[in-house]
């Protein structure tokens, strides 16, 4: 990291770092974060804080962004990059908070140049360049150690996506 990058880090960390009664609260709701030693929790208090000082927070369909939702959200997201590089969500700027699922409408041409169009109901998803969209109440039941993730899946999704289309 040259100079200036190190420079920016520290002086958005000074602005932005996430309060520890904050962290410890949103940490102790996600049990994903139960066997972390003190040091990565200290990065990835780090990772969150950068993170949030860097994504807008955006409320679609009646949503309202609280300061733990996007606490989670954050946490989360940092678990995937905690011993990558701090810049693995480049690329992009926006996540999209819907109150609960929401409805997804496609159009595809398939190889005979038929158009097919379909209505998904999704709890999560991201685009290519784009923003992450995410239901907040999905988001809530993330974390609990239980094989449902939705926020560790479309955060992958937006790694998967520094090398092209995921």
């Amino acid at each position: 990291m040259n100079w200036f990058a190190r420079w920016r880090r520290d002086r958005i960390l000074r602005r932005h770092l996430i309060a520890q009664a904050d962290f410890d609260m949103a940490a102790t709701r996600l049990p994903i974060l139960n066997g972390l030693t003190a040091n990565e929790r200290t990065r990835l208090k780090e990772q969150a804080s950068l993170l949030l000082a860097d994504k807008n927070f955006s409320a679609a369909g009646g949503a309202a962004v609280d300061t733990p939702t996007r606490l989670s959200i954050a946490l989360q997201a940092c678990l995937l990059t905690l011993h990558l590089d701090e810049n693995s969500y480049r690329g992009w700027n926006e996540i999209i908070l819907y109150p609960d699922e929401f409805l997804r409408q496609r159009e595809e041409t398939d190889d005979a140049g038929v158009v097919h169009l379909s209505r998904d109901i999704l709890a999560g998803e991201s685009w290519l360049g784009g923003p992450l969209v995410l239901s907040i109440a999905d988001v809530s039941t993330s974390g609990q150690a239980d094989g449902f993730n939705v926020v560790l899946h479309e955060f992958a999704h937006k790694l998967d996506m520094l090398n092209g289309d995921a």
